[in-house]
């Protein structure tokens, strides 16, 4: 299937494309400050959705 849509990405991804560490990201987990997500069997994935309704609630928060 190399038509993927891209819903949800890894906590690694995650990571990776804010330049954070996985002990920052269970962190902000901790606190409620992390985008929602689910489990798929042992697997965390993050909705793309929940990643865009977490920056614009970052950047309303940072005005």
């Amino acid at each position: 299937m190399s038509h993927q849509i891209e819903s949800a990405v890894s906590v690694t991804e995650f990571c990776n494309r804010y330049d954070i560490g996985r002990g920052t990201w269970y962190n902000m987990r901790i606190r409620g400050e992390a985008p929602d997500f689910f489990r798929i069997g042992r697997r965390v994935v993050i909705p793309v959705s929940a990643i865009k309704a977490w920056e614009a609630k970052r950047l309303q928060a940072a005005q």
